[in-house]
Parts: structure tokens; sequence; C-alpha cells
């Protein structure tokens, strides 16, 4: 662009002095040629006076673009660290993995039994340690599936103990169930006996009252006559006044 404006600069004061030689005669257009000449020759000193600067732009930009070129490199060298890293960064051990998802899966379980367990165990100290077999299994931190895998077989016993103390107090349960249920119908039987024998009593009684009743008004009887077995335990009147009873006397039966 700087060579384009020092040719027009040189093709204006060209002009300028054809029109202020054309023009010598009128003094404003004189005045106004004498003003675009000096322009003219003001803009092509400034042309020539900053020309070895322009050519020396290209330079300054090759410049430029070699260090930005031999920066490009370096700018570089983070992100293939990067890639290179994440590249060398170890995999997870699959086994590893495993274990600690088992491990996972296993306090899971025991969670979940050590609630229901609540005031359903034979010996709550099986629940106790439960509880200090998960606390440890959550506070394992290995790189080894060994220890992980050693946890869930603790954590594993600790709950087949509170099953088996489970399974205890069921028995016992059951059995004191067992036992009341048979202490029920034993003293069922009992008051249902009782009230048999009270109902026979009551009957013999009332047989009793009513044979006293009949032989009292028939005949009297005399004192120490025989009588029969079979009105043994009946009284009638007594000849001599009073009333007399059918005893057991040897092998025979008297009044008395």
């Amino acid at each position: 662009m700087k060579p384009l404006g020092g040719s027009c600069a040189l093709i204006g004061i060209i002009v300028g002095i054809v029109s202020l030689i054309k023009n010598r005669n009128e003094a404003s257009f004189k005045r106004n040629s004498i003003i675009s000449i000096i322009l003219c020759i003001v803009a092509l000193f400034g042309c020539v006076l900053t020309s070895p600067s322009s050519s020396s732009e290209p330079s300054a930009t090759s410049s430029q673009t070699s260090q930005s070129s031999s920066v490009s490199p370096s700018a570089s060298t983070p992100a293939a660290s990067s890639a290179e890293a994440s590249s060398s960064s170890p995999t997870p051990d699959p086994e590893l993995l495993q274990a600690q998802q088992s491990l996972q899966a296993k306090i899971t379980e025991a969670g979940n039994l050590l609630s229901s367990s609540e005031n359903q165990v034979a010996d709550d100290s099986t629940r106790t340690a439960l509880t200090q077999a998960i606390d440890n299994a959550n506070a394992v931190s290995s790189t080894d599936p060994a220890d992980y895998a050693a946890a869930e077989q603790s954590l594993q016993s600790a709950m087949d103990a509170v099953q088996s103390s489970e399974a205890q107090k069921q028995a016992a349960d059951a059995a004191a169930q067992q036992a009341a249920q048979e202490q029920a119908q034993r003293q069922a039987a009992q008051e249902q006996a009782q009230r048999q024998a009270a109902q026979e009593q009551a009957q013999h009684n009332a047989a009793r009252d009513t044979q006293t009743t009949t032989t009292n008004t028939g005949k009297t009887v005399k004192r120490g006559q025989f009588c029969s077995k079979s009105r043994i335990g009946e009284t009638a009147a007594a000849s001599n006044g009073g009333i007399a009873t059918c005893t057991s006397e040897g092998p025979r039966a008297r009044w008395k």
C-alpha cells in the first residue's frame, strides 16, 4: 500500500504543477494549487521515509512466524505429556474391583439382618459382634483383594451367629408356647373333672334325699333290726322315736 501511496503523491504533485501553470492568473486557483502541491510533496516524503520500515516488516513478520513455529512444539508438550501420563496410568484390577463390590453387597445384607434381628435373638451379644464386624468391613482400605475377602468372611461368621441365635429364640418361644398350651389344657381338664365330680355329688345327694324322704313316709323301723345292704345310708323313723339309719355292720346291715 505504501508504494501505491507514493505514486499517487507524485501524480498529485504533477497535476498540481500543471494546474498552477494553467491558472496562474487566478489567485484562488493558484493558492489551492500551491497547497495541493505542498501536501503531495509532504506525502511523497512520508512514503519515502517509511519505505525502509515497510521493507523490514516482512522480516519481522517472518521472525514472528519463526518464533511461533519454534514455540508451537513446546506448546503442544503439556498435552502430549498429559496423554502420555493417561496412557501410562495403571488400569483397575478386575479382581480387586470384584472383591470390593462383593464386600459392599455383604455389608448391605448384614445391615438388613442387624435391623430385623432386634429383640429377636436369644443372645444379644451376637448382634453386638455383628455391629463391630460391619464397622471393620467399612474401614477396609487396601489394594489387596484378600483383605476384602477376609473382611467378608468375618462378616459372614458374625451373621451366621446372629441367625443361629434367632433360631434358638424361635425354638424357645415355640416350646414356651407349647408348654403354656399344655398347661392350659391340663387346667381346663382339672376344672372339668371338678365340675363333673361336683355334679355327680349333687346328683347323689339329691337321690339320697329322695330315698330318705320316701323312707320316712313309710312305716317305722326298730333300732337293731337288719336292713338290706342296698338301703345302706337310708334313714327311717324309729319306733322308739328319732331317725334310724341303715348302717353296715360286718356282713349284715342294721338300723341304728
